[in-house]
């Protein structure tokens, strides 16, 4: 078991020996296109964040040559706060570019799996019975090191620090923090019925089930506006 990021929630490794080669490459079947360009979005993110930072850091110093803090208290006040968006950005960025990382490293783990299994499940369809246990073995061994690699990537999932607002009060930028806990509420079981009849609350498997909610992630990030701290114009 791992913990999952800064929510604490756990994530479990599947145990795969169950399940044969052709029910192992179904549950690898997904296309996992929306995936990346989720993930190149998480990556232009950090790209803009940065550019922001830099071109306000920029006016930032202009200002305060013309505007020095130490003669002023209220360009102190007021530098002060650009330092505090520019710090805002900064962290924005590192954040986007840590999951960037990590949503790249899941996908890359269900990419090389699929590869490796869809090359037994083509053996397997033409092997005898011996051939197929020793199939089987490979694959059920070729998930658990895909679900390792996905359980690492998983707990570097993390959102921006909080920012403080006027009046005192905080806030993540994007609310990423709703759209990240989302991720680790994902039920991570395989599709179809339990020993006593019942039926599974979500279908897919951990692998699966994690690139999808980490596509969530992407959808419910864009759909917001950015804060304002980002709007700003170069001199």
């Amino acid at each position: 078991m791992a913990e999952a990021g800064d929510t604490g929630a756990p994530l479990v490794c599947m145990w795969w020996g169950r399940y044969e080669v052709p029910q192992l490459a179904g549950f690898l079947s997904e296309d996992l296109e929306a995936g990346w360009g989720h993930a190149v979005a998480w990556s232009g993110t950090a790209e803009l964040a940065d550019t922001y930072r830099a071109r306000l850091q920029g006016v930032r110093d202009g200002l305060a040559a013309v505007w020095p803090p130490e003669r002023s208290a209220a360009a102190a006040v007021y530098l002060g706060r650009l330092d505090s968006m520019i710090a805002s950005l900064a962290d924005v960025n590192e954040t986007a570019s840590v999951n960037y990382r990590a949503l790249g490293g899941v996908l890359d783990a269900l990419q090389g799996a699929r590869a490796k299994i869809y090359e037994l499940d083509d053996r397997y369809q033409k092997a005898d019975a011996a051939a197929r246990a020793v199939l089987n073995q490979q694959a059920q061994q070729h998930m658990s090191e895909a679900d390792d690699v996905v359980v690492s990537h998983y707990g570097q999932l993390t959102s921006p620090k909080p920012t403080t607002q006027r009046g005192g009060s905080t806030r993540r930028p994007w609310r990423w923090t709703r759209a990240l806990t989302a991720v680790r509420r994902v039920p991570l079981v395989p599709r179809g019925r339990t020993a006593c009849g019942r039926r599974r609350c979500r279908s897919g498997t951990p692998a699966r089930l994690l690139a999808v909610a980490l596509r969530s992630v992407g959808r419910r990030c864009w759909r917001r506006r950015p804060p304002r701290s980002m709007s700003v114009h170069p001199a």
